[in-house]
């Protein structure tokens, strides 16, 4: 998921996603209308998407500079199983699988 607005637009603002209307667009592109939506996994990975997000924040290191004591600004990691939010020029990557094919 990307969000392409630009910080210094406007009108910019944080998306918010329905995770579940996506992995049932992906079913439904695959399988056909007809078939009901049968139990997924959704994983946030990294980036790169070469290890969970929890794991690669297990090992993050964390400096402290002057703009972290000053209050910098944070972005949310937050995922509650159904819907995100998708700051502007913000990227997340997350893994979809279905339990049956």
């Amino acid at each position: 998921m990307q969000n392409l607005a630009d910080i210094f637009d406007k009108d910019s603002e944080t998306a918010k996603v329905s995770m579940a209307t996506v992995a049932e667009g992906i079913w439904n592109a695959s399988h056909g209308n007809n078939e009901p939506v049968g139990d997924y996994t959704l994983t946030e990975t990294t980036v790169t998407s070469n290890q969970p997000l929890s794991d690669m924040m297990a090992k993050k290191l964390s400096w402290k500079t002057e703009k972290s004591i000053k209050g910098a600004y944070k972005l949310s990691y937050e995922f509650d199983g159904d819907s995100i939010d998708l700051e502007p020029l913000r990227i997340r990557v997350f893994t979809l699988e279905f339990d049956q094919i």
